[in-house]
């Protein structure tokens, strides 16, 4: 590896600009113009504990700081591969790289010069590491586009069924594991994608085979065991998933040839699918699953040994119990720690728990979004939360104006707090390209420093979009969370404000807040989807009178009301005369043009408090609450001269019977006793004014 070697080198004595800085804070013009923070960048990515800041770029170069949590492997193309120019230079922490023989530890001063390689070199970090990156552009910018696609995909696995944590617990495990059984540097960054994603799949799995609790049927299993397969197919998407995903593919095949889907055997599994397959099995043992409780540390190792040979590579399950007993002995040390982290996260996963099952209750929309603000201030470093909530979806880049639904907040003591915090984050329409703009996003949020406010306000809101932004909080800073609907559509949003401590803001202590953000998205769209079914059911879709079933409920709803009080409920029965003959003479388009006018006309003559309900073909019911058996024979009156007075085009006329009866307190009648009155009255009214009509045409006639 003498190529490689020539691309390393030591460089001592770098300087900070960081003393620099005092003397021109004065000029603050001049200072942001050329001389920044050492907390400063144009642009900004995380994932994770993993951040990219643009310090500088032009036309030919882009340089960028890169921090890189530890036991992650990259790589760098050779010359050949790539004609770019490539500069890395080790500020802090450790690198491992070189063949496995021959390996290179790279501590800070350290550089790689990629153009002098003569094939691909892979490094992994052994501790948290801090990178300056010179290159040709775009490579920020691919950074971003691998960065979001990542998250795009690992937003797909929040659905699981599994405990959070899950994939970054397999990830972690099974790199480990590949530690130990001495992978490549390639395999390495392979495994830890592939261990990740191994269930992405599963996304596509129905979700009541997923989260049945008890024995999968034979057709249910059939459907799980694609999700190896489907997952593939989804990792292919990305060019350098392509081997990740051949090892999902494989990470439920057995080493005696009894796994799916090709019922691979032996060395015919690939070594990391292999790995995957043993801590998968291993974490699902030891986490609550809803078909099973956690076993013990113990007794899972036992189970593996028990399978060794037959499901498991035994190697990789002896492997897997060393790394197992090197993290029980390195625990201690950390165990404070740890549990402080855990417990935090814990009381967050309680209080998601606690939303879900309330959306899945079907909570109040208000209740559920007064919990989110709650658990925001309990559960984060922020002591203030607003919600406010739109009438409808909206892209955050557009100018049109939408209406306010509702805003709930928590941490707030006196009305005139909340009228503070809300006027701060009540965003014009005119200010949203510049609070959702590209250069304020921190994952899926949106952060302003007070300072940008400030020089907007005074440049009549145009804002400085290509100055760079601190990323560590101070007062009047602005943080948005968009509560979204899709990849571009917001609900509402929440703003935060009062962190207890002094705080950098990251996407990684974002993600409760996310969360929580999800989470009120989700229950607002569960709310309008229950309105929208409860109105497929319960309505008539040609007329968009209720339906006899809404009728049925509502009776049983109003029953008890109506005989615990001194109350009263009138019907009115209206059926249109000969309509079927406007079906005959017109066709069925017109009828049902004529019939929906018709029951427009009906609403129109009623009170806002009545209820309009197709009771079948051309007839209607009007349920009348509070009302006696005068003012119903009025109605009944009205609705008739509204008809008969309506032009309706063809035919130009219409005429209705009515029929009308009453429900009160003390009845004993059964409310099928008295629709069947209102009936009876409908068809006399019919028949005499039936006989009424013949007895004037034999006049007419003499």
């Amino acid at each position: 590896m003498a190529s490689h070697r020539e691309g390393w080198g030591s460089v001592e004595g770098h300087r900070s600009l960081g003393g620099l800085l005092p003397k021109l804070e004065d000029d603050k013009h001049t200072v942001r113009k050329f001389l920044f923070g050492p907390n400063e960048a144009l642009e900004y990515v995380a994932r994770g504990s993993y951040e990219a800041s643009l310090l500088a770029g032009t036309s030919g170069l882009d340089v960028i700081r890169e921090v890189i949590p530890p036991r992650v492997t990259f790589y760098v193309d050779s010359g050949a591969d790539w004609p770019g120019f490539e500069f890395i230079y080790l500020l802090e922490g450790k690198l491992r790289g070189g063949e496995e023989a021959r390996p290179v530890v790279l501590e800070p001063g350290c550089f790689i010069v990629r153009h002098l390689a003569q094939e691909r070199a892979y490094f992994q970090t052994v501790t948290s590491v801090v990178l300056l990156h010179v290159c040709s552009p775009p490579a920020f910018h691919v950074m971003r586009s691998e960065t979001e696609e990542f998250y795009e995909i690992a937003r797909r696995l929040d659905a699981d069924e599994y405990v959070s944590g899950h994939c970054k617990r397999l990830e972690n495990l099974a790199v480990r594991v590949g530690e130990k059984l001495r992978l490549s540097g390639e395999q390495m960054g392979d495994l830890s994608y592939a261990a990740f994603f191994h269930d992405i799949g599963k996304a596509k799995v129905p979700k009541h085979i997923l989260q049945k609790p008890g024995r999968l049927t034979g057709e249910e299993l059939d459907v799980m065991r694609k999700h190896t397969s489907w997952g593939g197919e989804m990792l292919r998407e990305m060019d350098f998933l392509s081997t990740a995903a051949q090892i999902v593919e494989e990470s439920h095949e057995r080493v005696d040839g009894g796994g799916y889907p090709k019922g691979l055997k032996g060395d015919e599994i690939s070594l990391e699918a292999r790995i995957v397959s043993v801590v998968d099995a291993y974490d699902a043992m030891t986490t609550n699953r809803s078909y099973s409780p956690a076993m013990t540390q113990e007794d899972a190792i036992r189970e593996l040994k028990a399978c060794a040979g037959s499901q498991f590579d035994a190697e990789v399950v002896d492997a897997l119990v060393e790394v197992l007993g090197e993290r029980e002995a390195s625990l201690e040390g950390r165990e404070q720690v740890w549990l402080g982290q855990e417990l935090t996260q814990l009381k967050q996963r309680e209080a998601f728990l606690k939303l879900g099952e309330a959306i899945l209750a079907g909570s109040d929309i208000g209740d559920i979004l007064n919990d989110v603000a709650a658990g925001i201030t309990h559960y984060t470093p922020f002591g203030r939360a607003i919600i406010t909530l739109y009438e409808t979806t909206l892209d955050p880049m557009s100018s049109q104006p939408v209406g306010i639904a509702q805003v709930a907040h928590a941490g707030i003591e006196s009305g005139e707090d909340a009228s503070g915090l809300q006027r701060a984050y009540s965003i014009a329409p005119g200010e949203r390209r510049r609070i959702f703009a590209k250069e304020c996003r921190v994952s899926r949020s949106y952060y302003v420093p007070a300072d940008e406010l400030l020089d907007a306000g005074a440049a009549g809101g145009a804002g400085r979009h290509h100055s760079p932004a601190p990323r560590f909080w101070k007062a009047g800073d602005l943080l948005c969370i968009p509560m979204w609907v899709g990849d571009e559509r917001m609900i509402g949003h929440i703003g935060v404000d009062e962190p207890r401590h002094a705080l950098s803001i990251s996407a990684q202590m974002l993600e409760p807040i996310e969360m929580f953000a999800n989470l009120a998205a989700i229950a607002v769209l569960e709310a309008k989807k229950k309105k929208q079914l409860t109105e497929m059911a319960t309505r008539d879709p040609l007329t968009g009178a209720y339906n006899r079933h809404f009728l049925g409920e509502m009776i049983e709803r109003k029953r008890p009301r109506v005989q615990q009080r001194e109350s009263t409920v009138s019907l009115i029965m209206a059926d249109f005369v000969d309509f079927h003959r406007v079906n005959v003479e017109f066709g069925h388009l017109e009828g049902d043009r004529v019939l929906k006018e018709a029951a427009g006309v009906l609403m129109g003559a009623i009170r806002d408090v009545d209820v309009l309900v197709r009771y079948g073909g051309d007839e209607f019911l009007i349920v009348m609450p509070e009302t006696g058996e005068e003012e119903a024979k009025r109605v009944s009156r009205r609705i008739r001269e509204c008809i008969q007075g309506h032009d309706f085009g063809r035919p130009r006329s219409m005429d209705v019977r009515v029929g009308s009866s009453m429900w009160k307190k003390g009845d004993p009648r059964d409310f099928r006793d008295v629709l069947e009155e209102a009936d009876r009255w409908m068809y006399r009214r019919g028949q005499e004014e039936t006989t009424h009509d013949k007895r004037r045409d034999e006049v007419r006639q003499i």
